[in-house]
């Protein structure tokens, strides 16, 4: 885990190493490095080696829809993810999109998402619905501060009365009002676990 160290030299050290090839590994959290969305672009080339990796969390690194658009790119390649973070990125609907249609092409699926903070808005919604909507197997969403607004909770009730094995869901910091609240009362019925 590398997080808070500056990412300059260190990004390049680490970016080197991934492209060796590092199959044994599971777990890469690289937050608060300051990333962007070219070190994302130079990340997700030497990413696709890491074929069993099972986490990856790059929260809080100034990554934009360019470099989510990568990190998308590199996605399909891990047959393995089971848990992707991605808060305090600024990934907006489009970058949201394309990581989430590559998403549905990992095996097996996710079980932990976040993607908070990153404006992904109703068109990120309705493409995380898609995505994992077939393979209903999440058990923590986080989607504070996404933009979603009463029509993006509405877009996401089916995806949550899918999942019924969710345990941690947030929503906070997404303007849902009382007609998103009353959208989503009877999905989180058919979520028994969420605390």
């Amino acid at each position: 885990s590398l997080i808070g160290a500056s990412c300059w030299g260190l990004l390049d050290a680490v970016t080197d190493a991934l492209s060796l090839g590092w199959t044994a590994l599971e777990s890469l959290d690289l937050s608060d490095n300051q990333v962007g969305d070219a070190g994302a672009k130079k990340l997700s080339i030497s990413l696709v080696n890491c074929k069993g990796l099972t986490s990856l969390s790059l929260s809080e690194n100034g990554i934009g829809p360019e470099g989510a658009t990568s990190i998308g790119d590199a996605l399909q390649h891990f047959s393995r993810l089971h848990k992707l973070h991605l808060p305090g990125n600024r990934i907006t609907p489009i970058g949201a999109q394309h990581i989430l249609q590559n998403i549905s092409l990992v095996a097996p699926p996710l079980t932990h998402l976040s993607l908070s903070g990153g404006f992904i808005g109703l068109s990120g919604v309705q493409a995380l619905s898609a995505a994992l909507l077939p393979t209903p197997v999440l058990t923590s969403l986080d989607l504070s501060a996404c933009d979603l607004k009463p029509a993006g909770v509405a877009a996401l009730v089916p995806l949550i009365a899918a999942n019924t094995n969710l345990k941690v869901l947030s929503l906070s910091r997404n303007e849902i009002e009382g007609t998103g609240a009353t959208a989503l009362a009877p999905a989180l019925t058919a979520c028994p676990l969420l605390v």
